[in-house]
């Protein structure tokens, strides 16, 4: 769709409608393009469109620290080692898709923020990782698995179940 919109995307861009109408790009327009080429069904912005940026900056996941402190003052969570932990299996476990070609899934700062408002709702920070961070990382049983065994049980291992004699 962008394509048909890189006559506006011009210095003094316009556009003629169907209608026969022209729309004219105001002087002072900022135009923001923004995509997650990694994600599945997306693909690379146009060349035509991306000839006519200005500017382009590729966004990173922030520093794990910066991570903890955005997900804190979104969520209200006050417990800061333990979300540093959680930063730390949701990063480990992205860099695990990603060597291991796991790419069914998504693994980032929205999985992060649902755990963690999860995790305080439910108080079992286990449990509440297999329903928002594993289950988004892959539909994959197999990569589930191996997701919960190398990552999310050495630092969140799974409660004991107390079995009274």
């Amino acid at each position: 769709m962008l394509v048909g919109l890189n006559s506006l995307l011009e210095q003094t861009g316009s556009i003629t409608l169907p209608t026969g109408e022209i729309i004219n790009r105001h002087p002072d327009a900022v135009v923001v393009v923004t995509t997650n080429i990694s994600y599945e069904g997306c693909r690379g912005i146009n060349q035509s469109v991306l000839d006519r940026m200005s500017l382009v900056k590729d966004i990173e996941l922030p520093a794990p620290e910066i991570m903890v402190q955005r997900v804190m003052s979104v969520t209200g969570a006050t417990d800061e080692y333990k979300v540093s932990q959680m930063v730390q299996v949701v990063n480990d476990m992205a860099d695990y898709c990603r060597k291991n070609s796991i790419t069914d899934g998504s693994v980032g700062m929205r999985s992060l923020i649902d755990w963690v408002v999860s995790s305080e709702i439910t108080g079992d920070v286990y449990q509440s990782a297999l329903c928002t961070v594993v289950s988004k990382a892959t539909s994959d049983g197999l990569d589930r698995e191996a997701l919960v065994q190398t990552i999310l049980n050495p630092i969140f291992p799974p409660r004991r179940i107390r079995v009274s004699a």
